[in-house]
């Protein structure tokens, strides 16, 4: 896994810097992707997966600076799009890499409630490099999320829906849970296929940590990863 030591700036030649000061039309682009899933999926666990895929894919996790880009170093925050009766706002759960997963739902759950109850610190939605929105609860399965700027990406989760598919083994078909993924990118900064290749690796991921969400293990217990 690529890992970078500390934030690392990466400059514009003069062409990747007249791009970004035209604001060209078009230079968002999005990719679905929908992957099998067992259970329910808590927000934490899934914040949690972004450590590997972003790690591994640092563009993604990069921020727009008046002359250069700022890739992130091993510390990840990712922000969490929460409705609220005063509009949406980004809370940012600080770094995933370095939590357990009991600690990064526990991230999770206090800030979407600090978020709706109107309590959130403007340090508490800051720093984050890159976020995580859903429109699940509201039956959207794919839909296409506005970057939040400085940021390079946006993740869309949607609704868990009955997908038939073709039988294993036997003729007919069977009904899978699937979760629907948007990753919104600016072309600017990630080609697609590099993209393509952080959404595949991020549900790989995904089903990595579903598969031992059920086994005690050292993460989940609340203690610290080395």
């Amino acid at each position: 896994m690529i890992r970078l030591q500390g934030d690392t700036v990466w400059p514009l030649v003069p062409f990747e810097r007249s791009m970004l000061d035209d604001d060209l039309p078009g230079s968002p682009m999005t990719f679905t992707a929908a992957w099998r899933i067992e259970g329910p999926l808590d927000p934490g666990r899934l914040a949690a997966a972004f450590d590997a895929a972003l790690g591994s894919h640092p563009l993604l996790a990069a921020r727009w600076a008046e002359t250069h880009l700022v890739l992130p170093g091993p510390r990840i925050d990712i922000g969490l799009a929460v409705d609220t009766a005063g509009g949406l706002v980004v809370p940012v759960v600080r770094d995933v890499a370095a939590a357990s997963l009991a600690e990064v739902a526990r991230q999770t759950r206090t800030l979407i409630d600090r978020a709706r109850a109107g309590r959130l610190s403007a340090a508490d939605m800051q720093g984050g490099v890159f976020t995580l929105t859903t429109l699940g609860s509201y039956g959207v399965e794919f839909f296409t999320p506005v970057i939040n700027y400085p940021e390079a990406a946006i993740l869309g989760v949607g609704a868990i829906r009955l997908q038939p598919v073709p039988a294993a083994g036997r003729d007919g078909f069977t009904l899978q849970r699937q979760l629907p993924l948007s990753l919104t990118f600016d072309h600017r900064i990630v080609d697609g296929a590099p993209a393509a290749r952080f959404l595949g690796d991020l549900v790989t991921t995904i089903a990595a940590h579903e598969s031992t969400a059920g086994a005690p293990s050292r993460s989940d217990s609340g203690e610290r990863r080395p």
